[in-house]
């Protein structure tokens, strides 16, 4: 409440139940890897370091990876080195690889001190634009100055864009690919039959793949959790994506993925849903190995203020990471656990 809010008050129940959903109820704690306190003796708990373990396979060799999130010290009580003491215990321990995709330029410069990495590659986020008009707009209502014209041009953005979707560069090529509903099953064979394409990859089992979609299912403010895999006329499997369709905004895609040479249909079977389903625009974060589909299918690129950083004592991983030889989604880091609009029911900034 202090840090993100700036408030000294007691925290909503959704809030609470937020830490202990996310970082004590994972099924993945099991494995020994926890969140981590900084504690003071006059000043109690003025840091926090919240850490979740992912299975994963390296080569053929099963490893552990450790996300961090809701990286936070009370400065207000605290002018010490809580936050370098909560990361060095972070790289000590057990896990071969430390991440998160989600830092702040500070978290960055913590990071490098201790020698962990900014991985250019996994921090790039590609943008599909489908609805010129009402994207642009979009992003002018954000701008005070602009939000007002903004709001008054978007009946007409939104009649612009019934000709602008069947025009070059916005159309999108006909889905020949067939969709239907995936459930946890289902993506654990689109992903146990692609990933070993990958040196590094996700290693998940029905329990933990469940729980990761039933919690990012919950954050309802980034859209409707939309599960979906592909198939050919013949019934034959194409692949599959994971993303939040948002109406009247800009859908976010947690993971996709698909066979040789069935990537595009994998892509535009997802920008006609996304289309279908109301967005503006379809976005997600860069999987280096499938660059090249994305670039010829009209998507945008750019690097946020958010970085990807790694931090591992096996330089092997490391160069695994940034030669972009990992299948490491948005759907295993950080990106989805951050704050969303439901957790501060009732509470109101100062």
């Amino acid at each position: 409440m202090k840090v993100f809010r700036r408030l000294d008050s007691p925290a909503p129940a959704s809030l609470r139940n937020y830490f202990a959903e996310i970082f004590l109820d994972d099924p993945s704690v099991s494995l020994g890897i926890q969140s981590l306190v900084y504690e003071e003796r006059e000043q109690g708990i003025v840091g926090f370091l919240g850490i979740l373990p992912r299975p994963m396979m390296f080569q053929k060799q099963p490893v552990t990876a450790a996300v961090s999130s809701q990286f936070m010290v009370d400065t207000s009580r605290h002018r010490g080195t809580a936050a370098l003491e909560l990361m060095k215990r972070f790289f000590a321990g057990p896990q071969d690889l430390s991440f998160t995709d989600g830092a702040s330029h500070g978290a960055r410069v913590i990071w490098e001190a201790l020698r962990g990495e900014v991985v250019p590659l996994y921090g790039l986020v590609w943008t599909r634009i489908l609805r010129p008009a009402s994207y642009f707009l979009d992003l002018a209502g954000s701008k005070p100055r602009l939000a007002t014209i903004a709001k008054i041009c978007r009946p007409l953005g939104r009649l612009t864009d019934g000709g602008a979707t069947r025009m070059k560069p916005y159309a999108i090529p006909p889905a020949v690919a067939a969709g239907a509903d995936a459930d946890e099953e289902m993506l654990l064979k689109c992903v146990a039959e692609l990933s070993p394409k990958w040196a590094l990859r996700t290693r998940y089992d029905r329990t933990s793949l469940s729980w990761i979609l039933k919690k990012a299912g919950d954050a309802k403010t980034r859209g409707q959790l939309t599960k979906m895999v592909l198939r050919d006329t013949r019934g034959e499997f194409l692949g599959w994506y994971v993303y939040y369709a948002k109406p009247g905004g800009v859908s976010k895609v947690l993971q996709f993925g698909g066979k040789d040479g069935k990537i595009d249909d994998v892509l535009h079977h997802l920008f006609q849903h996304a289309l279908m389903a109301g967005s503006v625009a379809v976005s997600g974060r860069l999987e280096p190995r499938f660059a090249n589909h994305l670039s010829r299918n009209r998507c945008a690129f750019e690097f946020p203020d958010l970085f990807f950083l790694a931090h591992s004592r096996n330089s092997d991983i490391l160069n695994v990471l940034q030669r972009g030889g990992a299948f490491l989604t948005r759907l295993d880091g950080e990106w989805w656990l951050r704050f969303h609009e439901e957790r501060w029911e009732g509470v109101s900034n100062a």
